[in-house]
């Protein structure tokens, strides 16, 4: 008798050196557009958030997205691929809170230091990645982490960090930051779900779930604190989830074929371009010592990521 076939996909074929160095470039690129677009994405949201509730600014910034993505699937179905519809409800759902959180952390700090308390979740993501997708936890992950909160203390400054301690500093700054970390450590979760759905789910999916379920999240704080808006103000909100979109859809793709050390290096372009634009077109102007703070930041998240090298397919 002859034995069965065997039903196991085949292993993709090794791809030669220049189409993986093509992958790893369109990779890069798309990071830092992605970045490009997220940092103009918070402007526009600090801006908008001067005249409705955070929540109702992310509920808008879910349903624009979650329209384009309709948009796009109607014309190419084929790029919306659906295998694994629980881990995307868990990108939607970390995903959901950490925006809403960000946004009430960029009405309450600014676009450029909740951007930078926010931009921290790589440390998280690397975290739950050890401990969900078997990655190895190096040292440089816990120096990391003890570089950046040392950053995020110079930004907020020892004395002010002393009084929201207490609870005898601005109960506004006080929450923005919990909502930016909060924010930052959901954003890991999500990360990691992320990297874990890309093996199977399409970009569009994935950006697609993020959208449904963060309506959801939203949704019932958004209606507690809803305002109407007007015709000056719906264009920025179109705007920002527009920069949303791109953003996501560039960074879901990118998550494929960049190594890890790639990623967090356009990622925290993220946090320069939320400070210049900020200081540009909104007036906020951070001192020196909260520059100095947020390099150190940056700093050591780009150094608790090492590179990692893609498979013989390009994907990481």
């Amino acid at each position: 008798m002859l034995p069965a076939p065997s039903t196991a996909p085949a292993a993709p074929a090794p791809l030669p050196a220049a189409a993986l160095e093509a992958l790893a470039r369109r990779g890069r690129l798309a990071m830092l557009l992605s970045a490009l677009s997220f940092g103009l994405m918070a402007v526009t949201a600090r801006s908008a958030s001067a005249e409705l509730g955070a929540a109702q600014v992310a509920f808008v910034r879910f349903a624009v997205g979650l329209a384009c993505v309709g948009a796009v699937g109607a014309a190419r179905p084929g790029l919306v691929q659906v295998r694994r519809p629980g881990l995307l409800f868990w990108r939607g759902a970390f995903g959901g809170v950490a925006v809403l959180l960000y946004f009430v952390a960029i009405q309450r700090l600014g676009a450029g230091l909740a951007t930078l308390v926010n931009y921290t979740f790589p440390l998280w993501a690397a975290l739950f990645a050890a401990a969900t997708l078997g990655e190895r936890l190096t040292a440089r992950v816990g120096a990391g982490m003890a570089l950046s909160t040392a950053g995020l203390a110079a930004v907020v400054g020892l004395d002010e960090l002393g009084r929201l301690l207490s609870g005898l500093g601005d109960p506004g700054v006080r929450l923005g930051l919990a909502c930016g970390l909060v924010s930052s450590v959901s954003g890991g979760a999500a990360t990691t779900v992320v990297r874990a759905a890309r093996r199977t789910e399409s970009a569009l999916a994935v950006f697609g779930s993020f959208c449904l379920v963060g309506l959801a999240v939203c949704l019932p704080f958004a209606l507690a604190e809803w305002r109407p808006v007007t015709a000056s103000l719906a264009w920025r909100l179109v705007v920002m989830g527009l920069l949303s979109f791109v953003a996501q859809v560039l960074f879901s793709w990118a998550l494929r074929y960049v190594t890890a050390g790639a990623g967090s290096v356009s990622t925290q372009l993220t946090v320069v371009v939320a400070y210049a634009m900020g200081a540009l077109l909104l007036g906020e102007v951070p001192p020196p010592s909260a520059l100095a703070g947020g390099g150190l930041v940056v700093a050591g998240v780009l150094w608790s990521s090492p590179p990692a090298r893609p498979g013989p397919d390009g994907r990481t």
